[in-house]
C-alpha cells in the first residue's frame, strides 16, 4: 500500500509541476502581450506629443507673424495720416496760392 500511495504522491507532485510550468509559460505569454501593448501606447504617446510640439511651434509662429502685421499696419496707419496731414497741407497752400492770384489778377 505504501508503494501506492508514494505513486500517487508522486504523480500528483509531477502533476503540479506540470501545472506550475504551464502556468509560468501562460503567464509569459500575457506578460509579453501586455509588453507589447505598452509598447504601442508608448509609440501613440511618443506621437501625440510630437504632433502637439509641431502644433504649439506653427501657433507661436502664427503668433510671431500675427504681431509683425499688427506692427506693420500700425506703422501704415501711421504714414497715412502723415500723408493726408501732409495733403491737407499742401492743399490749404495751394487755395492760398489761388487766393494770391485771383487777388493779383483782380487788382491789375
Amino acid at each position: 500500500m505504501e508503494l501506492n500511495i508514494e505513486r500517487i504522491a508522486m504523480i500528483a507532485a509531477l502533476i503540479v509541476i506540470g501545472g506550475a510550468v504551464i502556468v509560468k509559460i501562460v503567464t509569459m505569454q500575457l506578460m509579453k502581450a501586455m509588453q507589447r501593448s505598452i509598447e504601442v501606447v508608448n509609440q501613440s504617446r511618443i506621437r501625440a506629443i510630437r504632433e502637439l510640439s509641431k502644433a504649439q511651434s506653427r501657433k507661436n509662429i502664427t503668433a510671431s507673424e500675427q504681431h509683425k502685421l499688427v506692427s506693420k499696419r500700425k506703422k501704415i496707419r501711421k504714414k497715412i495720416r502723415t500723408l493726408k496731414s501732409e495733403l491737407l497741407s499742401f492743399k490749404k497752400a495751394e487755395s492760398e496760392r489761388q487766393k494770391q492770384r485771383a487777388a493779383a489778377h483782380d487788382k491789375k
